[in-house]
């Protein structure tokens, strides 16, 4: 994988895959579970890649970000990622686990949409992720003091430095779903086969 380019620019919006999970409930990486012949690590790039300049991944191995923190978490994966590239304010970061097979390129240009409109980050209020982080430096200040004083960082708390607000997306609740254990998997590949 590994991109050459890290710069995320103020004017743009990059993807970011979180991929360095445990799996642990599910017993296997769910990053390479098959969904109509993709890999859940592709059908989320995919996705993404209709509504962002580029996509990059965060996790363990092979991917554009290692998370230093290794099962520390999401948010000091993020925070981990975040001290590696090099972002301008203002530019947007649109945050998405794998294991979210259900969510479209319309639920994600929705809540870029209310990103805009707000001039802030914002998460949904239902399900946390997808979020889209609005990076400014002195959002990193506040996150750099908040894993100083307490190195076990939320995601509520990392979000709480970018001035995240939550918004509802109910048209996409359905959408919001984690694949988590093989009931939830199941659940999955029982939609998709009917639609």
């Amino acid at each position: 994988m590994g991109l050459d380019r890290r710069e995320i620019l103020s004017h743009e919006t990059a993807g970011l895959v979180l991929c360095g999970g445990k799996s642990s409930r599910m017993g296997r990486d769910k990053s390479r579970l098959t969904l109509n012949g993709l890999t859940l690590l592709d059908t989320t790039r995919q996705t993404m890649s209709g509504v962002c300049e580029m996509v990059y991944t965060l996790g363990k191995t092979d991917c554009d970000f290692t998370d230093l923190y290794e099962d520390k978490g999401p948010a000091m994966a993020l925070f981990s990622m975040l001290g590696q590239a090099r972002i301008q304010d203002g530019a947007r970061l649109l945050v998405m686990p794998v294991d979210m097979p259900l969510c479209t390129a319309a639920c994600l240009k929705a809540i870029l949409q209310e990103s805009r409109q707000r001039e802030t980050s914002v998460y949904t209020s239902d399900a946390i992720m997808p979020l889209v982080i609005c990076y400014s430096q002195q959002g990193m200040n506040n996150l750099k003091q908040c894993v100083k004083e307490q190195p076990s960082l939320s995601l509520r708390r990392l979000l709480n430095c970018f001035g995240c607000e939550a918004v509802a997306l109910p048209q996409f609740a359905d959408e919001l779903m984690n694949v988590n254990n093989p009931d939830d998997w199941q659940q999955v590949l029982d939609r998709k086969s009917s639609e």
